[in-house]
């Protein structure tokens, strides 16, 4: 009986130990073992089966898949999990899918996902890290962007010209660093909107912007509720100026999702929204004198003063 329990005992302590170690494992970030020290530009698909075959599973460089006959997917990648500079993914007119790209936890540089016309779905759901900016615009068949595990973004957002996109699926994000731009710069550009976007829900963890927000041109958005987490525009300890223009929604009624606001380091513009009769969401910002420069609200259906908004009567 001794021996038995002796026996147990061992067993149980093995278990534990390497049950630990699992835990260890899990918890430390996986080292790429088979690096490609150079630029990747615009190889043929015969050329990324090669580089595939020899296992490569990160990138020293900057990787351009632009125009690329028969490219249809990003399989040949499945092995990659980090890119040291760019990832530009543009003007592939076989291009469906990115499904390959699981594996891709980090992107050096920036990410640019554009000139797509067939691609349906942005799906790097397992991307941690980018390094620099984001743009996914002119993807006519785009419904989704998903990067479900990406925190931050330090330099500039933008999403434009995509006119199927549904869903901005960032459901993790909580800052970026620059400017976040959703549909058309400024009103400047109005067809460059993103036309079946209706509501920005999967920007809800998102806390601060840091060079601005730009939401112009968009013509079913409805609400703008995903960004009732969102505190701050630009960053008045480092003096980065950011403003916020909401100009040209056509389907906009409210901007409710602007009521957690404390600070905004630039102008607050809210023009040329047809059907906008509520501006509630930003009695909070007024009332604190969270806006560092000018204020102009017209052209909307209902255009209230500074004062009027403050008093509460802020809607019709």
């Amino acid at each position: 009986m001794k021996n038995l329990a002796f026996i147990f005992a061992i067993f149980i302590s093995s278990m534990i130990l390497i049950s630990g170690c699992e835990k260890d494992d899990n918890n430390t970030p996986v080292e790429p073992q088979n690096i490609y020290h150079a630029n990747m530009y615009n190889p043929t698909v015969e050329e990324l089966q090669d580089f595939y075959e020899d296992g490569y599973d990160a990138i020293d460089g900057n990787v351009q898949l632009s125009s690329v006959d028969g490219l249809r997917n990003m399989l040949t990648l499945s092995n990659v999990i980090s890119i040291k500079g760019n990832f530009i993914v543009s003007g592939n007119d076989d291009l469906i899918s990115l499904e390959g790209l699981e594996n891709l936890i980090s992107i050096g540089e920036s990410l640019r996902i554009s000139g797509n016309n067939t691609l349906t779905n942005i799906g790097l759901s397992n991307l941690t890290f980018l390094g620099g900016r984001l743009e996914v615009h002119s993807n006519g068949s785009l419904t989704n962007i998903g990067l479900s595990s990406l925190t931050s973004i330090s330099a500039d957002f933008e999403v434009y010209f995509n006119g199927s996109l549904t869903n901005i699926g960032l459901s993790s994000l909580k800052s970026v660093g620059g400017v976040l731009l959703i549909g058309s710069p400024n009103g400047a550009f109005p067809n460059y909107g993103n036309n079946a976007l209706s509501n920005i829900d999967g920007l809800s963890s998102l806390t601060s912007v840091g060079g601005g927000l730009i939401i112009s041109s968009n013509a079913s958005l409805a609400n703008i509720n995903g960004l009732s987490s969102l505190t701050s525009i630009g960053a008045l300890t480092t003096s980065q100026f950011g403003n916020l223009f909401i100009s040209s929604n056509g389907s906009l009624n409210n901007i409710d999702g602007l009521s957690s606001l404390t600070s905004i380091s630039g102008h607050l513009y809210v023009e040329d929204n047809n059907i906008l009769s509520n501006l509630c969401g930003i009695q909070n910002i007024l009332t604190l004198g969270g806006v560092y420069s000018n204020i102009s609200i017209k052209n909307n259906l209902y255009n209230p003063t500074y004062e009027d908004i403050i008093a509460g009567n802020c809607s019709q």
